[in-house]
């Protein structure tokens, strides 16, 4: 077994000397215990705390003495699933995103400030009242402040955290690149997010549709408490919604549904151009940080109905990788509203 082993696994962060140091740990039972290591790692992510203490004071032996090096090795070595520190947190100012969890647009700016390792609060808006927003004099979501300036607007809001905390650049390394990720965030914006939106205001399959619309309710009333009533009516709300139409109504909508997702599928993977990433990029941009949690959300939400996109080798492939450089909860919901496994 070598250092490969370890970094094919997606821990590319991990300094070396980390993994060398697991192998002699684990030397005298090598392969077998490196892939329960990295079984227990995935495992860690989808159980609390406690269950994983039973679980190694279940084991013995040379097992024992590998999943406690898993233990360590994900909670001390693993940089992606470590918290930003309070001291961390005093060199940024202070950084508030408004919205609902449950928007594309706002989880597209949680995706760009996760991305970036930005310590934020996420500061949830009464879909009625909208009284949180005020400040702005915007009735639309999502709104980013930094310090004293807010911006609102998903798609300028990310080209305004790339030139206030340049590391980690979400638009390149040129103006070649910027230019291709900003024509792809176009196409995710005008194309991909309101093919989604779509769904919801032409039912294909109403049963579906209404339990997925009290799905989302759920979660927005898990963020900011709404009236029962509200929350019974949300799918007829959503499809009487005005601008939804107006964002939709920009679509051909001639060609049917089913079609324009299958479509789109394929437009995405024509995006990638070969690369890793969209726009045959070698990181994660802008561009793959907006349309990595339209694709994903519905899959991790545990709504009903096809999902075209997911059903393309290539797309869940781009879909692994983009999540490597996310926490393990890339949307803005609590881990317990996440009803099926992340790709992994």
């Amino acid at each position: 077994m070598s250092l490969s082993y370890f970094r094919m696994s997606g821990m590319k962060a991990v300094p070396a000397l980390y993994c060398r140091t697991l192998l002699e740990i684990i030397s005298d039972n090598s392969c077998e215990l490196a892939v329960s290591m990295f079984q227990f790692k995935s495992w860690c992510r989808h159980h609390p705390f406690s269950a994983k203490i039973n679980y190694l004071y279940q084991t013995s032996g040379a097992s024992k003495r590998a999943l406690v090096c898993a233990s360590i090795f994900i909670h001390v070595f693993d940089t992606k699933e470590m918290p930003v520190s309070q001291s961390d947190k005093s060199k940024y100012p202070e950084i508030k995103l408004y919205g609902y969890p449950t928007s594309p647009f706002v989880l597209k700016t949680g995706c760009h400030l996760k991305y970036k390792q930005l310590p934020f609060e996420f500061v949830p808006v009464h879909p009625v009242t909208r009284e949180q927003i005020a400040f702005s004099n915007q009735r639309q979501v999502p709104v980013l402040s930094i310090g004293d300036e807010w911006k609102n607007d998903s798609s300028p809001i990310g080209v305004w955290l790339d030139e206030r905390f340049p590391e980690r650049p979400i638009l390149g390394t040129n103006d070649v690149e910027k230019e291709t990720i900003l024509r792809i965030d176009g196409w995710v914006s005008t194309s991909l997010l309101p093919a989604r939106f779509r769904a919801a205001l032409h039912w294909d399959k109403s049963w579906d549709t209404i339990r997925n619309g009290w799905l989302l309710a759920a979660a927005m009333n898990n963020a900011i408490s709404i009236p029962l009533y509200l929350r019974v009516s949300w799918p007829w709300l959503i499809k009487r919604a005005g601008f939804l139409h107006r964002i939709v109504n920009k679509l051909d909508l001639n060609e049917p549904l089913w079609d324009m997702h299958e479509r789109l599928a394929d437009e995405l993977i024509s995006h990638l151009a070969g690369g890793p990433f969209l726009g045959g990029l070698p990181t994660p941009s802008l561009a793959d940080l907006s349309a990595y949690p339209i694709i994903i959300f519905a899959h991790l939400m545990g709504l009903h109905g096809r999902n075209v996109y997911l059903e393309r080798p290539e797309i869940v492939d781009w879909c692994r990788r983009v999540q490597t450089h996310l926490p393990d909860n890339p949307l803005l919901v609590p881990d317990d509203y996440l009803k099926r496994q992340i790709f992994t």
